[in-house]
């Protein structure tokens, strides 16, 4: 008899729950369709205000200006109220799907335990039943799986950072290719320290606005708090202690970072004399600036992110879906975190 894969073991497990998981599915759909709304309104607006009594609005019985501009704000409440509810109501599904089938296989697995003949029992050790039970890191590679893929945008990188078991194999502008070592090696325990950068830190040319990732964050322990540094024409200078493992050597001092193309970042790693630093011109996406220095014997960096814009001002349209906090923004650099890593 052909053992199943992992994967069609799982769905067999889900079998259950499918009418849940077709209304989480429901949910997600429609939360997209009303997250889509906001730039239509956007352009209903627009035509109003070029084509007044003109507008495409006028076709449906609304000829005065004013009246069209009060009908597009209560469409744009009510898209973002009911966008809102669906993604609270699918993230509340999936949720919990997720931790109902975890708990019906950790039974199963019980349960399966305690059916085995005593024979069985005296072959195994009781850590290693307990590692299985509490998915220890070294069953990954009894389920096939050998390598992950990180997005800035995620916790996953994270993780994967804190473990030994993980090592980057490939990168670009924060994502990131992993490979797992089911025996820990010197590429995947060289040391990375993730940095969230305190409201303390945003001073001068600096706002502290809601990130425009809010809610990407939800590990409990994440480095990285939920508002970030908006930097226009200013900088930010943070000391850290690094570990004594990276003492007296190389080590590579990035930000991740975010802004309209054109604008200019320089980064500054400081430390027992040493200073270097790197200056780039923006993209227009999230990027890494990163810079090397040698750390001192008493382990203290000093970081300095320097941020030159044109100040630009632009309509915000995720302000309209509430994912935004203004709508009348202007160009300059969400600084997301600091990373600190052993080369």
């Amino acid at each position: 008899m052909t053992e199943q894969l992992p994967i069609s073991r799982l769905l067999a497990h889900t079998k259950n729950h499918r009418s849940t998981m077709w209304l989480a599915t429901l949910f997600s759909i429609l939360n997209k369709i009303f997250d889509l709304a906001p730039p239509l309104l956007i352009g209903a607006a627009v035509d109003v205000v070029v084509k007044r009594e003109e507008s495409a609005l006028s076709d449906f019985g609304y000829s005065d200006p004013k009246e069209q501009l009060i009908l597009l704000s209560i469409l744009t409440i009510i898209i973002w109220v009911f966008e809102s509810l669906f993604e609270y109501i699918y993230g509340v599904l999936w949720r919990n799907l997720a931790q109902t089938v975890q708990h019906e296989l950790r039974l199963d697995a019980y349960s399966h335990i305690q059916n085995l003949e005593m024979e069985w029992f005296g072959e195994q050790s009781k850590g290693e039943l307990m590692s299985i039970l509490n998915d220890d890191i070294t069953r990954l590679k009894n389920l096939g799986i050998t390598h992950a893929i990180s997005s800035p945008r995620g916790e996953v990188g994270f993780l994967l950072a804190s473990s030994d078991h993980w090592s980057i194999i490939s990168e670009h502008e924060g994502s990131r290719i992993w490979q797992f070592q089911e025996i820990p090696t010197e590429e995947s325990t060289r040391e990375i320290m993730i940095l969230g950068i305190d409201e303390v830190f945003c001073q001068l040319g600096c706002d502290w606005r809601a990130s425009p990732w809010t809610g990407l964050y939800e590990w409990s322990n994440s480095p990285v708090p939920e508002n970030r540094s908006f930097l226009k024409d200013g900088s930010i200078s943070m000391d850290v202690e690094t570990s004594r493992g990276m003492r007296s050597s190389m080590v590579r001092v990035s930000a991740l970072i975010e802004a309209p193309p054109d604008q200019t970042v320089s980064i500054t790693a400081s430390s027992g004399g040493n200073s270097t630093t790197i200056e780039r011109n923006t993209e227009g996406s999230v990027q890494m600036i990163t810079t090397l220095v040698n750390i001192g014997d008493t382990g203290l960096l000093t970081i300095e992110i320097n941020a030159d814009t044109d100040n630009k001002n632009w309509i915000n349209p995720t302000a309209l879906s509430g994912r935004g906090d203004r709508l009348i923004d202007s160009n300059g650099v969400w600084i997301h975190w600091f990373e600190i890593s052993e080369i």
